[in-house]
Order: structure tokens, then C-alpha cells, then sequence
């Protein structure tokens, strides 16, 4: 009784440690691994069976059925050397289509993904093995740095982005060459020196009215688009994270033939088959500009209702299987070429 109620004096962290420490590490290696196992599982079901959707008994019964024959049969992917994060669109397909996700590269798998959320990658001797004997996808996709997509975007589009603030007059964005930050503010120009780690653009007027502005968010698989996200961003957040209103949009509706071209030929030059780009149109010269590309992405958007997330999933994991499942010429990819030469 006394030793118990000593207990009740520790944090559940605590307990959890004190727990952990006397657990032989072979059984708790094997603990994990189900309770790893039984998360997946439960995802699984719960993006096929909850999101928004009024299914009638029939429906749901052959929902169950899909969803555990994929578990019972279940293809894996290989991601390496990271696994997705659960906030990922990739991870949320895999649970969606019941694969497998590993890093482990002797496991048995379907397809190959070069997978760590860093803006700048070095290939490891693992990878340099791997690529020998099949296509990884996203294996050149090695700098999403601000500077180099600017660069390349610059080089694929013909009209500039960058701007130089020592002699440039007027407004400009200034925000870090780092990934995902969203650390963007506005600085008046020319300045008397430049500050490392940051680049400067041009700032793109890209209102959708007095209160909104729009970004332009798109999925590819090899430089095709299935659809388009509209981000409209509050003008109060316009460079941070925050108030965001999204709405699902056909690529078409919103990029013309000629844009979808270069985007194509963008991906290409940084060497990414998949990911998603942030996409501005200008309101004063009607160009869009390619600000930023993720090749790890997270979503889909939070502000999306649920029912819309199951929508823009489904389109996805429908694009990921056309270019990338049933693409028989995936294998002599102009990316895997290229970083192979």
C-alpha cells in the first residue's frame, strides 16, 4: 500500500520511464512494434470509414472488407531513410490504400522513395545501393533551398524572381532559404547589407481582395497536376502560418497550357518527382511565380473540411498509382538518368 501510493507522488511520464527502464529491451523492442502495428491498423480504418461521409451499412461493410484485405495482403513502400511523419499527405495515402511503410531496405517492397524532411540531402552509401537496382523516386531532389529554386525557376520561366537588394528600389520579401519556416516580412530597398541565410524576391501582389489574399498550392507526379489547392490566406498572416480558407480546384480553371509545360520542365530541372508547390499569380503582370517546393509535403490543408480531405486524398493516391504504380517506364526515369550520369 505504502509503495503505491509512493507511485501516485510521479508524473505519468515518470511512471512511464520508471516502466520502460525495467522492461528487458528485446520485449520492449517487440512492444513497440505491435503498438506501432496496431496504430497503423487503426488509421487505416479510420481514413476509409470517418471522414465526413454518411455511408449506408452495405458501403461500410465493404469498406471493412477492402481495407482488411489490404491489411491481410499488404504491399510495402520503402522510405528511406526517414519514414512519413502522420502529418504527411504520403502517410495518410499509405493508410488510405493500406500499404506498408518501411525503412528498412531489406524488407520486401513495391517502390522506392528517397524520404527525409531537410531542405538540403547528401546520398548515403545505402541509397547509392539501392539505386542500383531500381528507380527511387525524389533521389535527386538533393536542394529545395529558396536560392536554388529561384534559380531554377528563373532559368525554366525566363523572367526573374530574385531581386538584388543593394540596388533594387522599393519593397521586397525577404524570408530564409530553409524550408518550411514561413518566416517571410517585408524590407524597403536598397539596403546596405545583405543577411545571411536569407534571400530576396520580388513581392508578388497576389490579392484576391481587400481582406484576402491567394496562394496557389499544387500536387505533382512527375510535373503533372491532378488538381489545384486555393489557399486563401488572411491578409493579417500573409507571410506566417495561420487563417487559412481552402477550396479544391481543376488544374485547368487555374494554370493554361503553356504555364503547366514549365512547371513540368521546373520539376524536372530540381529533380523532384513528387511533392507540392506554392504557386503566386501576379495581379499586375498576370505571371505565376514558383516560391516554394516541398518535397516531403504535409496535408492535405487543415482548413479543408474533412469530407474535402477524403476528396483530395482519393485524387491523390489515384495520380500516385497512374504515374507511379502502373508507369512501366519508371525504371529509365529522366530524373534517375540524370543523377546516375
Amino acid at each position: 500500500m505504502g509503495r503505491g501510493m509512493k507511485l501516485l507522488h510521479f508524473s505519468t511520464s515518470e511512471i512511464k520511464h520508471y516502466i520502460k527502464d525495467r522492461i528487458p529491451s528485446r520485449l520492449l523492442t517487440r512492444i513497440q512494434a505491435y503498438h506501432k502495428e496496431l496504430r497503423i491498423i487503426k488509421g487505416s480504418y479510420h481514413m476509409n470509414l470517418n471522414h465526413g461521409e454518411v455511408l449506408s451499412p452495405l458501403v461500410m461493410l465493404i469498406r471493412i472488407s477492402s481495407v482488411t484485405g489490404h491489411l491481410v495482403d499488404r504491399k510495402w513502400i520503402l522510405f528511406y531513410p526517414d519514414n512519413p511523419i502522420p502529418a504527411s499527405v504520403m502517410h495518410k495515402l499509405c493508410l488510405l490504400k493500406g500499404y506498408g511503410m518501411t525503412n528498412d531496405p531489406g524488407k520486401k517492397h513495391i517502390m522506392s522513395f528517397k524520404w527525409r524532411t531537410e531542405t538540403y540531402y547528401e546520398v548515403d552509401d545505402t541509397l547509392t545501393q539501392i539505386r542500383q537496382n531500381e528507380t527511387v523516386l525524389n533521389i535527386g531532389s538533393l536542394d529545395i533551398s529558396k536560392s536554388f529554386v529561384t534559380k531554377k525557376f528563373e532559368e525554366v520561366f525566363g523572367y526573374p524572381l530574385a531581386i538584388d537588394p543593394l540596388t533594387f528600389q522599393g519593397k521586397c520579401l525577404c524570408k530564409s532559404e530553409t524550408n518550411a519556416l514561413h518566416d517571410g516580412f517585408i524590407v524597403e530597398c536598397p539596403i546596405e547589407k545583405k543577411q545571411e541565410g536569407y534571400v530576396y524576391q520580388k513581392l508578388i501582389n497576389n490579392e484576391y481582395d481587400d481582406e484576402w489574399l491567394l496562394d496557389i498550392r499544387t500536387p505533382v507526379f512527375l510535373g503533372e497536376i491532378p488538381f489545384v489547392y486555393h489557399n486563401y490566406r488572411h491578409r493579417s498572416n500573409r507571410f506566417k502560418r495561420g487563417r487559412l480558407e481552402t477550396e479544391i480546384v481543376e488544374t485547368n480553371e487555374v494554370l493554361t497550357i503553356d504555364e503547366l509545360e514549365k512547371i513540368k520542365k521546373f520539376c524536372k530541372c530540381i529533380h523532384m518527382d513528387y511533392g507540392e508547390l506554392d504557386v503566386l499569380r501576379d495581379r499586375f503582370d498576370g505571371k505565376i511565380y514558383i516560391v516554394d517546393a516541398n518535397n516531403t509535403p504535409a496535408g492535405p490543408p487543415k482548413s479543408l473540411p474533412d469530407i474535402h480531405k477524403k476528396k483530395a486524398l482519393v485524387r491523390i493516391s489515384q495520380a500516385f498509382e497512374k504515374y507511379f504504380l502502373r508507369n512501366t517506364s519508371l525504371h529509365t526515369s529522366s530524373t534517375q538518368k540524370m543523377i546516375s550520369s
